[in-house]
């Protein structure tokens, strides 16, 4: 690649047109989840290229030492007590990276997923199979229909299976107020951005055992 499309490869949408490809190919997304995912794990990204000689990414991660599974215990990843293969999320994002970065992680976890990109598309695909989703991971700042009233419309369907499905606020407004704001909703639950999958799954096992029991 170029060196000016180096200094702009990691943002969202960026794509470079090169002479032996027809045109300019991709969605333009793929450096920018990567840069969100290595930042996530507190890690740095870099590029250096040359014309003609090509282009090197650096990584720099910390990472530490896996202890040995106990036995039995390594299928069951961060799922727990869940059978993350038989349950099906939905996931309500209008950011795309976003909404990427979290469905490679979910389903990396064995999680059926479908996804929703505003708070009506949510209320219908919730009304339209009443009982079909275990939770929803609902972003609360979103075009159309926001997280909040997106859950109170869910509250409010006739069906109970679809009025009761979990509903786990996912959003990056962190503060008490915030989650206040989340549970007077109607919601069960806040995670804070940036997505934390042990967080996830860790708030996921709650809201689902609460549910069972």
């Amino acid at each position: 690649m170029s060196e000016e499309f180096a200094q702009k490869v990691f943002n969202a949408f960026e794509r470079a047109s090169t002479a032996d490809s027809s045109g300019v190919q991709g969605t333009g997304l793929g450096m920018a989840i990567t840069k969100s995912i290595i930042e996530m794990m507190h890690g740095m990204i870099s590029v250096d290229t040359a014309p003609g000689k090509g282009t090197t990414f650096t990584v720099n991660l910390t990472l530490t030492a896996a202890q040995e599974p106990a036995v039995g215990g390594a299928s069951a990843g961060l799922c727990g007590s869940m059978d993350c293969s038989k349950l099906l999320l939905l996931l309500v994002e209008d950011n795309e990276i976003n909404r990427e970065i979290a469905t490679l992680l979910l389903r990396e976890q064995g999680f059926r997923l479908d996804t929703a990109v505003n708070g009506r598309e949510a209320v219908d695909m919730v009304a339209a199979a009443p009982g079909a989703y275990d939770a929803v991971l609902m972003d609360v700042q979103m075009p159309l229909m926001n997280g909040y009233d997106a859950t109170h419309a869910i509250r409010a369907l006739d069906d109970p299976a679809a009025a009761g499905v979990p509903i786990i606020a996912m959003t990056a407004n962190a503060f008490q107020e915030d989650v206040r704001d989340a549970l007077e909703a109607g919601m069960d639950a806040h995670i804070a951005k940036p997505f934390d999958i042990e967080k996830i799954m860790e708030t996921l096992s709650g809201v689902l055992s609460k549910k069972r029991s």
